[in-house]
Formats: C-alpha cells, structure tokens, sequence
C-alpha cells in the first residue's frame, strides 16, 4: 500500500485501516481459490433409458380396439322332423366360425374360454318341444412358433371358464385368432319355434374369450 494512501488510512482511524486490509487480503483469497478450481477438463454422465407397457390390442380396420365381436349366423337350427338338425351336430360346421387380429406385446399370454347355451326367444314352451340348445365353442390361436393352440368349451351343465397359459406368445400375424362353433346338442325333442340366442332375439349364445399378456 503505498505511503500516501497508508498516511491518509492512519488520519481516518484504526477501523478504516482494518477494512482496508481485509479488503486486499479478500482479494488474494478468491484469486487463490478460483485457480484452484480450474482444471484442464470435466466429464459427466448422462443415462437415457424407457420403457415399454405390456399389453393387447385388435387391430381392426387399420385401427385399433380393446374388443373384438361378430355374429355366427347358423342359419335354420331345425331339420325337416323339426329337430335339431344333423348338420349342426358335428364337430365342424361349415361357416361358423369369425376370425379376428390381436397382437399383444408380452414374453407370453393367457386366455380364458366361456359360453352360454342359446335359449328360444318363445315365452313358454309346448309339450314335447324345448327351446334349449347347448353347443361347442372352439378358440383357436396361432402362435409365433408356427403351432396352434386349441380351446374348448361345451356349454351344457354350464362348467367353469377353460384356458391357461400358452405355450408360446401369440403370432403377430393377421388372423391369429379363430373361435368357431361345433357340436350342438338338445334334449332330443322337437324344437320350439322361435330366435335363438342373444342375436336373434332369443338369450344366451355367447362366446367369451380374454386374452391377457403375463
């Protein structure tokens, strides 16, 4: 500190002289401290990471959709004695079955199978006649090991739901999913005219799948 202002801090007072000098040693110690601090480089890490939901969907018509629903129509339900008709009681019939899309992004799924049996929309029901017919729903599903993995589920005496595991995920290719109808059974007696089922008009005849991804 040069003489003139030291002579000029001594005529303010001891406590202007002090401030002074911390003054010029707080400057030492920030430049001290800030060439410390310096380095010739620095390095960070940043993680980048996502995620991906499980999960199903029906891809209809280029878009997509939690459900699938359809109607197999099975046409006359009678034969020419007004009893079930033969045609109907095979384990095939041709054109009842619906074909649908489901892709699932999962390692694997479970499905679950059920049916109601198909009841006549008449209000009562005539000596000799019934109004009530069972059958077969069959799931079909192709998997993405080229296998197909079958269901299925008779309605009458109304068992608990079917299905399981799969043994392989689902194919992710169009139509992998077929359920269809076989095997339709009464009592034996003529029957009663009317609409069967929930789409004609009738009650029951529905077919219940759940595909879930583990």
């Amino acid at each position: 500190m040069k003489a003139k202002h030291l002579h000029r801090m001594l005529r303010l007072g001891p406590l202007a002289f002090a401030a002074a000098f911390v003054g010029v040693a707080g400057d030492a110690s920030l430049s001290s401290a800030s060439a410390a601090a310096v380095a010739p480089s620095v390095n960070g890490n940043v993680t980048v990471g996502g995620h991906v939901a499980g999960g199903c969907t029906v891809l209809v018509n280029g878009g997509n959709s939690q459900t699938f629903s359809g109607t197999i129509d099975l046409g006359s339900l009678a034969g020419s004695d007004g009893k079930l008709a033969p045609g109907l009681t095979g384990s095939t019939i041709a054109g009842a079955s619906l074909t649908f899309s489901v892709l699932c992004v999962a390692s694997g799924e479970t499905v679950s199978l059920s049916a109601t049996t198909m009841q006549g929309s008449a209000a009562g029901v005539s000596p000799n006649f019934t109004k009530t017919i069972d059958y077969t729903a069959r799931l079909d599903l192709h998997l993405a090991n080229s296998t197909t993995s079958t269901f299925s589920y008779a309605t009458l005496g109304a068992p608990p739901a079917v299905g399981g595991p799969l043994p392989a995920p689902l194919s992710g290719n169009a139509n992998n999913v077929i359920v269809s109808v076989n095997s339709l059974v009464t009592n034996g007696s003529q029957l009663q005219p009317g609409n069967y089922g929930q789409a004609g008009g009738g009650s029951g005849g529905v077919i219940s799948v759940l595909i879930s991804p583990i």
